[in-house]
């Protein structure tokens, strides 16, 4: 699975190893290469790592009020190691209400 922050944070996309039976996902250590983009706009390789990555069916409640699944994951980036960056959010329902 591909996880791509689209510039929230981080601009970087990240290949993920995905168990679907247990809805779960992680970088594994030899396979952690992502393609960043620096303040430029210029790519550059860069070591990230997933823990606890998971997939939670219908946990998340929208903004409209609506159910949808839920993601979870902390990244740690090879230029500021020691720091577990927290990511979490819902599958995006289509609801005007919900894209902010």
């Amino acid at each position: 699975m591909w996880i791509n922050d689209d510039g929230n944070l981080w601009n970087f996309k990240v290949k993920a190893a995905v168990d679907y039976a247990a809805r779960t996902f992680t970088t594994h250590p030899t396979d952690t290469i992502s393609v960043a983009l620096d303040s430029h706009g210029d790519p550059y390789d860069i070591s990230v790592k997933f823990y606890e990555g998971k997939i939670l069916e219908g946990a998340a409640t929208t903004p409209s009020g609506m159910p949808a699944d839920s993601i979870f994951f902390i990244a740690e980036f090879e230029d500021d190691p020691g720091y577990g960056y927290v990511f979490k959010g819902f599958r995006r329902t289509g609801f005007a209400a919900d894209d902010f």
